[in-house]
């Protein structure tokens, strides 16, 4: 397999064009562990992409997520880099002043959040984020996707800003992390050594503003691997009962 540019868009489209019978996600609901399709998360994330046009957001605008690892996180992920945005995670344990601190440092205009608690966090600091123009809920997300509008996203290039990872601030204020469509796609196409194919099936927990699950992530839609999203750290035991992954990446804890 190869891509023509290692660009995010550009790993989505091939991905999503190799038609794989395998489900792209496996998402947890209260009756059970329900497989979403590469076409439906296709059409979704098309969705995604022209609401987000239609609200104004443009190449090279920040845009976070606040949440925990959710099929939602990973949608909105794919579309706001394939219309050339950059994506700002955000940890959802981190406080409202945390989050105003990274929202402000980025500008970003738009900021998606899983819950009412997230929202109020946000809603708390708004005030001072003159740059961000609209919080949209989770559950919110089928309207948000019903605005899609006709725009076309403009080109997207390797050496484009992708996201900002934003470290831990440890030794001072977060520092944000600029790396590059080429940075991320040459990170998933590295992945090669356990995760193999759409054979495979990866349980995925680890928060989605860290680097390492969004290049787990991303190297699954390269291969065709299927990935199974655990919100909940307490549930991995049950998941791994459930839905049999073959590989379980982790870090030291």
């Amino acid at each position: 397999m190869t891509l023509t540019t290692r660009t995010a868009p550009a790993l989505w489209r091939d991905a999503v064009g190799r038609k794989l019978a395998a489900p792209a996600y496996l998402q947890e609901e209260p009756e059970g562990w329900r497989e979403v399709s590469w076409e439906e998360a296709a059409r979704r994330v098309d969705a995604l992409e022209r609401a987000l046009l239609a609200h104004g957001v443009r190449r090279g605008d920040a845009v976070a997520v606040l949440a925990r690892t959710r099929l939602e996180w990973i949608l909105l992920d794919w579309a706001i880099m394939s219309i050339g945005a950059v994506v700002v995670g955000l940890y959802p344990t981190n406080t409202a002043s945390e989050c105003a601190y990274i929202l402000g440092h980025s500008e970003a205009v738009l900021a998606f959040v899983e819950d009412d608690a997230q929202r109020e966090k946000l809603d708390a600091v708004r005030d001072g984020l003159p740059a961000l123009r609209e919080i949209v809920g989770f559950d919110d997300l089928a309207e948000f996707e019903a605005s899609a509008g006709a725009d076309e996203p403009e080109p997207v290039g390797e050496d484009d800003v992708a996201t900002l990872i934003y470290t831990s601030g440890t030794t001072g204020p977060p520092k944000g992390c600029m790396l590059t469509h080429k940075n991320l796609v040459t990170a998933a196409l590295g992945v090669n050594d356990d995760l193999e194919d759409e054979t495979d099936t990866v349980l995925l927990f680890l928060p989605l503003a860290h680097s390492f699950a969004r290049i787990v992530h991303h190297s699954a839609a390269w291969l065709g691997s299927t990935v199974a999203l655990v919100a909940d750290v307490a549930r991995v035991q049950e998941a791994l009962i459930r839905t049999r992954p073959t590989i379980l990446p982790a870090v030291p804890r």
